[in-house]
């Protein structure tokens, strides 16, 4: 018996299970994703530079409203989750999540306004901290929230 990582006794690569069965609700998860960015990054850059507030108050403001509909988009449309929302065991994990990336991206924000106040800058540390959280929120909420 040999070893190969490129074939199984099936012919097909071993990874193939993989790429059919989180294809499409990852692409879907992405086209989320990309919706919210310009969403939440919309919103931070109307309070921010539009609202004249701060940019913690900003960052706070823009996820708390972007979460809503992020919350919505992933659960009916990517998880196809049917039936009623269920605030402890899904509606707060998710918002934890999305809170989690507020956490993470006001500490970076922080020591970048310490560099620039630019609001450029400041949306490109907003966008890599929530970047950072991306992949592990998608096999958390597949694994734990909307497992099926």
């Amino acid at each position: 018996m040999t070893l190969s990582l490129t074939r199984n006794d099936t012919g097909t690569r071993p990874s193939a299970h993989l790429e059919a069965k989180y294809a499409t609700k990852g692409l879907k998860f992405l086209a989320v994703s990309m919706f919210n960015m310009v969403f939440g990054q919309s919103l931070l850059v109307l309070a921010n530079a539009g609202f004249a507030w701060i940019f913690v108050a900003s960052n706070v403001f823009a996820v708390g409203i972007s979460a809503g509909p992020a919350y919505v988009l992933s659960r009916y449309w990517v998880w196809q989750k049917k039936g009623r929302n269920h605030l402890w065991k899904e509606v707060l994990p998710f918002w934890s999540l999305a809170f989690l990336g507020l956490v993470l991206s006001t500490m970076l924000v922080a020591v970048a306004e310490t560099y620039s106040a630019a609001t450029l800058v400041l949306m490109g540390t907003n966008f890599f901290a929530f970047g950072c959280v991306w992949v592990t929120k998608f096999f958390i909420l597949d694994k734990v929230l909307f497992k099926q």
